[in-house]
């Protein structure tokens, strides 16, 4: 099931991710927008005292369309540890 994590993180983010606490990272809600629905998330930076917003769309058939994250490496790269870690604290709870 990691490999398909690879999809929508880089492997160093991914890697990164798999070491980050699981405290840090936190549900927020579920929203439906039209056929979409859109997990919110917000996980902690380890380093700073700033959080970040993760975002993951999915269609009625649970597959993921797009992910966000508002931290600056992932508004410059589409990959983050953040990302990563939710979908690693989240897999075969809501993902995948």
């Amino acid at each position: 099931m990691i490999e398909e994590l690879l999809d929508y993180v880089k492997k160093s983010d991914l890697e990164k991710g798999l070491e980050y606490s699981e405290k840090k990272v936190n549900y927020v809600g579920t929203s439906i927008d039209g056929e979409e629905v859109v997990h919110n998330f917000v996980v902690a930076s380890e380093h700073t005292s700033k959080s970040y917003i993760v975002t993951v769309v999915e269609n009625e058939e649970e597959e993921i369309l797009d992910i966000d994250c508002t931290c600056p490496q992932f508004l410059l790269t589409d990959s983050c540890k953040h990302v990563a870690a939710v979908l690693v604290k989240y897999q075969g709870e809501m993902f995948f």
